[in-house]
């Protein structure tokens, strides 16, 4: 499983962010990535630099996936209904993948942009302008990057995660455009920002190769990291009465998780004090990892199923 995968859904503390949080770091960067494109739109139709239309083009596509975050994130946080009995979890990897989309046809775009203007150079004006706003989106964007990182570790949320890395590789961006003007400006070197393009291309392509994949992973049902699940089944053999786990199956759907597993019991437990034990269980895990829905079948020890005894979550 992608580190960036585990790193989301791992690295939560629930206790430090609510809901609010979440909603409002989608509207933060829906309102960064709205100044930060009017700003480089301006300051590409000042420059003509070719990175610096590569930064605008960026930001462009950080406008359409933060919206598209935004809506996620609120959808996802729906509550189960009648036509959606598991939750509506899976919008925010639907919105991940959108985004990965979204980097892929944008580095297209530069890319073509990039090599056209190797082949036919224009030159690059007005540097300073395009310095001073670059500056200020790298800081800018920073800021958010931090607020994002600590959100999605806190919630799990897969679709701030993913839009926080492509504000991280806007960063890259940002110091490729400057180098490119600084470059032009103090040693007249013309090719740099062109150049620079292209890798900036590669980079937009190996961000949504990730953030695609990340959010397959959830569509497809990919099982939990392996901590989690060993987690789980400790959790589990620690509550007395169980003697044994087996047929774990695991899924999450942004930040929620589905937990399916078989306890084995004693031959001739009672059918209360069986159903007992797997509610204490599911709170147990429950507690480990909030917002996780288990459902806990029954057997004895021995492998012949309790029949009479039914699913407990």
């Amino acid at each position: 499983m992608p580190a960036c995968y585990r790193e989301a859904m791992t690295e939560r503390h629930p206790d430090h962010a609510t809901d609010h949080d979440l909603h409002a770091v989608t509207r933060l960067a829906v309102g960064v990535a709205l100044a930060l494109l009017v700003a480089k739109l301006t300051a590409w139709l000042m420059t003509g630099s070719v990175g610096m239309l590569s930064a605008m083009a960026d930001s462009l596509v950080d406008v359409a996936a933060s919206v598209m975050t935004l809506v996620a994130v609120r959808y996802a946080a729906a509550p189960a209904d009648a036509e959606h009995r598991f939750g509506h979890g899976k919008a925010e990897p639907l919105a991940a993948l959108a985004q990965a989309s979204l980097l892929a046809g944008s580095g297209l775009f530069l890319g073509i942009e990039a090599i056209k203007r190797l082949a036919r150079p224009v030159p690059v004006v007005s540097e300073w302008v395009g310095l001073a706003v670059m500056g200020a989106a790298t800081v800018v964007t920073l800021a958010l990057v931090i607020r994002q990182r600590r959100v999605a570790a806190a919630t799990g949320s897969l679709a701030v995660h993913a839009d926080s890395q492509h504000y991280a590789g806007d960063l890259w961006l940002n110091a490729s455009v400057i180098a490119g003007l600084l470059a032009h400006l103090v040693f007249g070197i013309w090719w740099l920002d062109p150049l620079l393009g292209v890798g900036v291309t590669l980079w937009f392509w190996w961000t949504a190769f990730h953030v695609g994949r990340n959010a397959l992973d959830q569509l497809l049902d990919h099982e939990l990291p392996d901590t989690e699940r060993a987690e789980i089944k400790r959790v589990s053999l620690a509550v007395e009465g169980v003697l044994g786990v087996h047929k774990l199956r695991t899924r999450a759907a942004g930040r929620d998780r589905f937990v399916e597993l078989h306890l084995e019991f004693a031959h001739g437990i009672l059918l209360r004090d069986a159903h007992d034990v797997g509610h204490t269980v599911s709170a147990a895990i429950e507690r480990a990892y909030p917002r996780t829905q288990v459902t806990v079948h029954h057997e004895v020890a021995s492998g012949e199923t309790a029949s009479e005894v039914g699913p407990t979550g």
